[in-house]
């Protein structure tokens, strides 16, 4: 489970200003609501004048273990109440269980050394370096992290439009070229053909090819040997008068 989804779960709040941070991996594994980030030094650490009053959702209580304090304290100093209102967690000076805990009575609290009171606040996976989980006072989740193995990255929307874009663009140019050299070729394909003397696939403009059925005065059969056809003349009878 994330830290963000422990902090929804329980319901963590800063109902009097401030973040709630989880500061694990820190020196010192900071819990509570701070005005500053304590975990961002590495250190855990947040001023007496820094911390902020923490509350959880009243419905979690028997789900929130006894975690510690920071020294000088110990765990003798840290409370979980349900009767107050809102519902305190964390150290303070004086029993905040009826009245909560005044801000100059609210010390620092830490997540415990037993692994079995501290696991409810911390990741599954820990980390070497120190890392923050923070929580505004409005109740919205936000985490910040400083962990070295958090290498992951994502391309933004503008990055992808513009490869696609430029892709399509580079395609488009190809095809363009490809089209002027094809017909750049045929044209030197017909330039070839016209200089060898060659008829030409595609023809001669104007041309005129004559029939194999006329001869050059344009008279048909005689290109096949066809004898021309005798000259017409009237028959005569015994009986008429030429005049």
């Amino acid at each position: 489970m994330s830290a963000v989804s422990i902090i929804a779960e329980l319901g963590l709040t800063c109902p009097h200003g401030g973040s709630f941070y989880i500061c694990q991996g820190a020196e010192t594994q900071f819990l509570g609501c701070c005005t500053m980030d304590p975990c961002a030094s590495g250190k855990g650490y947040c001023p007496q004048d820094s911390l902020r009053y923490s509350s959880y959702s009243k419905d979690n209580y028997i789900s929130i273990p006894p975690e510690n304090c920071d020294s000088p304290y110990n765990s003798s100093s840290w409370y979980t109440c349900s009767n107050a209102d809102p519902p305190f967690m964390g150290c303070c000076a004086s029993n905040p269980c009826n009245a909560g805990c005044s801000n100059d009575d609210l010390l620092a609290a830490r997540v415990d050394d037993d692994p079995s009171n501290a696991s409810v606040f911390l990741t599954a996976t820990a980390t070497t370096t120190s890392g923050s989980t923070a929580i505004p006072s409005a109740g919205s989740a936000a985490t910040s992290s400083t962990s070295s193995d958090n290498g992951s990255t994502s391309l933004s929307t503008g990055a992808i439009v513009g490869i696609a874009i430029g892709s399509s663009f580079t395609a488009l140019i190809a095809a363009v070229v490809l089209f002027l050299c094809y017909k750049r070729r045929e044209k030197a394909k017909k330039t070839d053909l016209i200089a060898s003397g060659q008829p030409s696939p595609y023809g001669t403009p104007g041309a005129y090819l004559p029939s194999p059925y006329q001869d050059s005065f344009g008279s048909p059969g005689l290109s096949l040997g066809m004898s021309p056809m005798p000259p017409y003349s009237a028959p005569q009878y015994g009986n008429e008068k030429i005049l």
